[in-house]
């Protein structure tokens, strides 16, 4: 329609559209959600025409309906595709009616799906496990909540007064810590667990039946406790296991885990909670790849030997006299080689003399690259203060040119 439109030459006052599919009329003209593919159609129809011009054709009238759905040449020629059904003519009053029976079952299969939301709820935590991060102090807590029940049911004389927990006593709170966890988020999946694991109640707790049940052991090692893995509880035993056997890897965590207790996807778990050690981290952390950078053009262009020298001292060494020396190492930037030489002080003075021995066997450099010693910033300066114009016209030598690498460089 929009091609035709375009490339006609006259104005197009008034437009209709006919379709002989109630559905698709339906899902034009009705403003509800369809699906993804109706409704990116349905969008650029309406963006496109009117509602108002979209009519119902029957497909016995429907001129389009005969070549959509094939026909012999014959009936091509005979049949009125080729100016219009003798209908459209006609006033618009005697047109087809628009009034048309809509199957509703086609209409609302492409209706889009109710919107879902998802809800999240937070676990209800006791009021203790937030205010101790380690899983021992959890466990001594739940004791001393014990003892207190304990103490409600007896008498005054016969009530425990230690200023310490028994081993029993840590023992049952442990116990009931255990427990705890496993109703809070073991409970509704037992059944679940049962199809996957060898599942058996023992003092309270949900455990796994293994192999080794004739291995004399302890219980825990033989039916280990069935404990689930997004638990906080469960976090801090686990961190504090990492802790108390000096930072361990991954494999070693679960060995030890696994003597007492079985943890739902426990590889996943011990590794986040290793991954979060920042001492851990520290010290599996890589060194920065730095691209080397390209030498400088002092360096690699050919040339006399020591043209260009790098220079420093080493020491002090202690002679026989003990006395103290330096070594002098001039080493050539271009080429391997090196010259070494003595001093007996750091001072500018010495260094000049061991400059001017250098000069003596190996000739004049263009330059010296060192760091900033006071000897070497000190033999700087006083060449500085030379006249080095009047010295090149008579000696035929230019002025040395000192590099000085950046303060603290290695």
């Amino acid at each position: 329609m929009n091609m035709i439109k375009r490339s006609l030459d006259f104005y197009v006052k008034k437009e209709f559209h006919w379709t002989d599919s109630t559905t698709a009329l339906a899902w034009i003209q009705r403003s509800e959600e369809w699906g993804t593919f109706v409704s990116n159609r349905v969008k650029e129809i309406r963006e496109s025409t009117k509602i108002v011009n979209w009519r119902h054709v029957p497909g016995v009238l429907n001129p389009a309906d005969l070549p959509s759905r094939g026909c012999s040449p014959r009936q091509l020629l005979e049949s009125q595709w080729w100016e219009g059904k003798d209908w459209l003519k006609l006033r618009e009053d005697d047109w087809p009616s628009a009034q048309n029976e809509v199957n509703e079952e086609e209409v609302r299969i492409e209706l889009k799906g109710p919107k879902r939301c998802s809800l999240q709820v937070n676990r209800e935590q006791w009021s203790f496990v937030s205010k101790f991060s380690k899983y021992f102090s959890n466990v001594k807590v739940m004791g001393w909540v014990l003892r207190f029940y304990t103490n409600l049911k007896k008498t005054r004389h016969q009530r425990c007064k230690d200023v310490r927990l028994s081993q029993q006593e840590i023992d049952n709170g442990e116990n009931q810590l255990l427990q705890l966890i496993q109703k809070e988020s073991l409970v509704p999946e037992e059944k679940e667990l049962s199809k996957k694991l060898s599942i058996v109640n023992k003092d309270g707790l949900l455990c796994v039946k293994t192999k080794l049940l004739n291995k004399e052991d302890s219980d825990h090692f033989r039916w280990p406790v069935i404990l689930p893995s997004d638990h906080p509880i469960v976090e801090m035993m686990v961190r504090d296991l990492h802790l108390s056997y000096g930072h361990p890897g991954v494999q070693f965590l679960l060995s030890k885990l696994r003597e007492r207790f079985w943890i739902l996807g426990g590889r996943r778990t011990v590794k986040s909670i290793v991954r979060k050690c920042i001492r851990c981290r520290r010290y599996d952390s890589k060194p920065a790849n730095v691209e080397p950078a390209a030498l400088p053009s002092s360096r690699v262009t050919p040339g006399e030997v020591f043209q260009t020298t790098g220079v420093d001292l080493a020491g002090p060494v202690i002679l026989r006299d003990q006395t103290k020396a330096w070594i002098v190492l001039y080493t050539c930037a271009v080429y391997r080689c090196v010259h070494f030489d003595v001093v007996q002080s750091l001072s500018t003075k010495a260094f000049l003399r061991s400059l001017e021995r250098f000069i003596n066997m190996y000739g004049w450099p263009q330059g010296f690259i060192s760091d900033n010693g006071t000897n070497f910033v000190g033999a700087d300066s006083l060449m500085n203060i030379v006249d080095w114009k009047e010295l090149s016209s008579k000696l035929d030598i230019q002025k040395m040119k000192w590099t000085f690498n950046p303060p603290s460089a290695p």
